[in-house]
């Protein structure tokens, strides 16, 4: 994200977040122990999608699609068994099978949200 955006508002506000004085200092505050609790960061990164900050769009949208490859692998299990033919050629198509979201994430992006349902949809083409 540095090398690509520099110091950018979602960089600058994760710094803040963690009290890290620079770049350098907030790697190393990152990978101090104790870690840091990542998941109390997910609200600034929101904040920052939320004002269409392209950094974290793509963190976010990222992890959409990581998530939807996950999901992939569970329906692939589930759907394919044992045998060769795939979930496709088996006549199983995305719209047929219940995904259950949960959880504050799902609850609070749409940028995670849009990253699931693009994914599912290129590999199951709906």
């Amino acid at each position: 994200m540095h090398d690509e955006w520099g110091d950018g508002p979602l960089l600058r506000s994760l710094m803040d977040a963690l009290g890290a004085v620079d770049f350098d200092d907030f790697i190393l505050k990152l990978n101090s122990e104790p870690q840091p609790d990542y998941a109390a960061l997910f609200p600034l990164v929101q904040e920052n999608a939320d004002r269409d900050e392209p950094a974290a769009v793509s963190v976010l949208e990222g992890a959409g699609l990581q998530l939807a490859l996950r999901t992939g692998i569970v329906i692939r299990r589930l759907f394919d068994r044992l045998d060769d033919h795939s979930v496709e050629s088996r006549g199983v198509k995305l719209e047929d099978i219940s995904i259950a979201t949960h959880g504050g994430v799902f609850e609070n992006s749409n940028q995670v949200r849009k990253g699931l349902k693009f994914m599912l949809q290129r590999n199951f083409r709906m």
